[in-house]
Formats: structure tokens, sequence, C-alpha cells
């Protein structure tokens, strides 16, 4: 609703803009102001120019302040992700059913804070590791997998691409500290 409402106010901006050229246009044919042709062609591709620059400058605005929001962000979402990671090995490695409802509740304070600063793609990878992990039980590979899907897309998240060799890295990771 944001951006339309952003679309609305850069086109309203653009028709004044166009508007006040076509009047300076209007006012210089009704004052017989003697402009030769290329003078004319001139003005015309100026105040084009400026019509083109000022939505850039909006855009670019806006673009700016996106990443200004996202970069905010960030740092929070490495200390979320980071606590994620910590609860889900804490609670792999735990045997006591009491230590385990304690963890158990620090998943759901990380779930909460999911909410508010997650993208779209990481809540549902989230949803689906819920799903298999009531489903399957907690040390279970299937489990583990959607464990490794959810970091990945975490991974994404955080601005770190995953590539093939970033997988198998993790993979690894993940066997070698299993024994």
């Amino acid at each position: 609703m944001r951006t339309f409402f952003q679309l609305i106010l850069a086109l309203l901006t653009l028709s004044a803009l166009g508007w006040v050229v076509w009047q300076g246009y209007l006012l210089l044919n009704r004052e017989q102001v003697a402009l030769t042709d290329p003078t004319r062609s001139l003005l015309i591709i100026v105040a084009f120019l400026a019509i083109v620059c000022t939505y850039m400058l909006n855009s670019a605005r806006r673009a700016s302040a996106q990443t200004i929001a996202q970069g905010h962000l960030l740092p929070r979402k490495v200390e979320l992700y980071e606590g994620f990671i910590s609860v889900w090995f804490t609670l792999l490695k735990e045997s006591d059913p009491e230590q385990k409802t304690r963890i158990a509740l620090q998943m759901d304070e990380i779930k909460s804070m999911l909410t508010l600063l997650a993208n779209q793609s990481v809540l549902q990878a989230m949803n689906e590791f819920l799903a298999l992990i009531k489903s399957e039980g907690i040390p279970s590979p299937p489990a583990q997998k959607g464990f490794e899907k959810l970091l990945f897309t975490m991974r994404e998240d955080l601005g770190q691409p995953i590539t093939l060799s970033t997988k198998n890295e993790i993979n690894t990771l993940f066997s070698s500290s299993n024994t």
C-alpha cells in the first residue's frame, strides 16, 4: 500500500512538473517571444530532461531509504539467526526434559522475533521446519534437512550467496560437528 502511495505521489509530481513546463511553453508562444526553432527544440529537450531527472532522483531517494532501513535491520537479523542456531544445537544435545521445556520457550521467543524481522522465504522455511519437527521429532534426518534449508534461506536473507560449494562446505561442517 505504501508503494502505491509513493507511485501516486511520483506521478503527481511528474504531472505537476509537466504542467509547469507546458504552461511555460504556452506563455512563450502567447508573448510572441521570438524563439528560433533550435532554441525552441532545446527548451523542449531541457524540459523533458528535467522531468526525467526528477523521476530518477525520486526513485534513487526511495531506493536509498529502503537500503538504509535494511542496513539497520541487518545486525538484528544476524543476532536473531545466530540465536536460533545456538538454541537448535542446544536442543539437539539436551536430554533433560526440564531443560528441553526451557529451550522450547526460547524457540518460541525466537519465532516471535522472526515475525518482525525475517522475510517471507525465511518465515516459510521456518514453518516447514517446525512442521517437520512436529511430525518427525527433533533428532531425525528430515528435521536436519529442514534445518539446513532454513539455514540456507537465512543466509540468503543476509545477502550471502548460496552456491553448491557453499552447501557442500556447510554440510561437511554439520557432519564433522555430529561426530
